[in-house]
């Protein structure tokens, strides 16, 4: 059910996909994400959206504008603002 309530991904609404593992919270949140990006999960206004992003694998971003600037980290965890 939890895809079910969580499914969508307008402007300040809950994207999961299953197929990567990626959770989006927030507007703008993972935006430019791509599909080999996987298990990250973007919390907050614009959290892990960089503007060029590359393969980036296993990161948790919480806050507005955390980790803004990683374009192909791994294993990354940025809390705030």
């Amino acid at each position: 059910m939890i895809n079910g309530m969580m499914s969508g991904g307008s402007s300040g609404k809950a994207k999961v996909n299953a197929t990567s593992g990626t959770i989006k919270l927030g507007v703008a949140a993972g935006l430019n994400l791509l599909s080999d990006d996987t298990n990250n999960i973007a919390i907050g206004t614009n959290a892990l959206d960089a503007g060029d992003a590359n393969i980036a694998t296993d990161n948790v971003a919480i806050g507005t504008n955390a980790m803004t600037d990683n374009v192909s980290g791994d294993n990354n965890v940025c809390i705030g603002y």
